[in-house]
């Protein structure tokens, strides 16, 4: 069952992903602007700089809005199936609540996942119509294979992926925790309560992770040789508090659908 309440999400989710030649082509506007700013007729006037400057920040404000969009209209859809009039009739059928969490969790993370890598090739596309981008990647791309050579660079990009992975798991579980509760707790603006809530549960995380951030430049401070090493311990401890903070969460969302929620 849960296979086919992931495909029903996550095709519905998935649409928004249509938007994604759009910041290609953005991507590919605003490196035609920087290549324009180059010319010698554009260097003799201000103005034309200037709107082709702010032409070129609005273009990559767009792309870099591109997988939070994303996020806000997953979260959107989280909260109108579950809690909107469409709740009554999401509830009704025949499959568990945990089943129909875990399908959002999932499919939310996929479809992130894939504006992230939208991102990325917009990256690429950028960077390699540009002026002297190519040459950059190249450089740039010789530097990362050379790097795999270093001891410990293999583990830290084992570890960079999978704390990657919790991270965004974990934050979608937040999210989730925060919609539900608001949802529950206040009687009026339960959006404006679910974001409340999101703000002061991460300020709690962030206080934590700036302690471990700490740590981790006391660490590189007291053994500069072995920087790499203490970045992958750190890197670990980070995995392991991303961890239980997502299974905190998410089963304690999970514990709000199953006991607590009552829609009305």
């Amino acid at each position: 069952m849960f296979r086919k309440v992931f495909k029903y999400d996550f095709r519905a989710m998935g649409k928004f992903l249509l938007l994604a030649p759009a910041i290609w082509a953005l991507n590919l506007a605003a490196a035609g602007l920087i290549r324009l700013l180059d010319l010698p007729f554009m260097t003799e006037y201000i103005f034309p700089e200037l709107i082709a400057g702010a032409t070129v920040f609005f273009c990559l404000a767009a792309v870099g809005f591109f997988p939070v969009g994303i996020l806000i209209l997953c979260l959107r859809r989280y909260y109108k199936n579950f809690f909107s009039d469409e709740g009554y009739l999401t509830f009704t059928l025949p499959v568990s609540r945990e089943t129909l969490l875990w399908s959002k969790t999932v499919s939310t993370g996929a479809v992130c996942v894939l504006a992230g890598v939208a991102e990325l090739i917009a990256g690429l596309i950028f960077i390699l119509t540009i002026p002297d981008g190519t040459s950059f990647f190249v450089e740039l791309f010789r530097d990362l294979i050379s790097a795999f050579s270093e001891p410990g660079f293999t583990l830290f990009v084992v570890l960079l992926f999978f704390n990657f992975v919790v991270t965004l798991a974990d934050e979608i579980a937040t999210l989730h925790f925060s919609i539900t509760l608001g949802h529950m707790v206040a009687k009026k603006h339960k959006i404006l309560a679910a974001f409340g809530l999101w703000y002061a549960i991460n300020f709690g995380k962030r206080l934590v992770t700036q302690g471990f951030s700490l740590l981790f430049l006391f660490a590189i401070f007291s053994a500069p040789d072995g920087a790499l090493t203490a970045l992958n311990g750190v890197m670990i401890l980070f995995l392991l508090l991303r961890s239980g903070s997502f299974t905190g969460f998410y089963f304690g969302n999970r514990h709000l659908l199953k006991t607590r929620l009552a829609l009305g």
